[in-house]
């Protein structure tokens, strides 16, 4: 049986043990339904963070509004969800 992208990335995360933990805007959700979809994810995924909306954006995820006036709405970057990246951070081995 061919493993989906989800459950090689379920494989790898087990094998080092360490924790997923999502923020996620234009995917709405997407990326942790198809890691959930696995069976024993949640012995490495942790959850995920939907701020679809520029105020959710803010508010959720302390992304300024400047940033989103500037930048595309979807833009990815480590420094584009502050306050995600505090909120998981203590919970998770790496923070890309």
């Amino acid at each position: 049986m061919t493993e989906n992208i989800e459950q090689l990335i379920g494989n790898e995360l087990r094998e080092r043990g360490w924790r997923l933990a999502v923020a996620e805007s234009c995917t709405g959700g997407l990326i942790g339904h198809r890691i959930t979809n696995n069976s024993g994810s949640s012995t490495y995924y942790l959850g995920s963070i939907t701020a679809y909306a520029y105020r959710a954006k803010v508010r959720l995820l302390g992304v300024s509004w400047d940033t989103l006036e500037t930048t595309a709405s979807c833009s990815a970057g480590s420094n584009f969800f502050p306050s995600a990246s505090m909120i998981f951070t203590p919970f998770c081995s790496r923070n890309i």
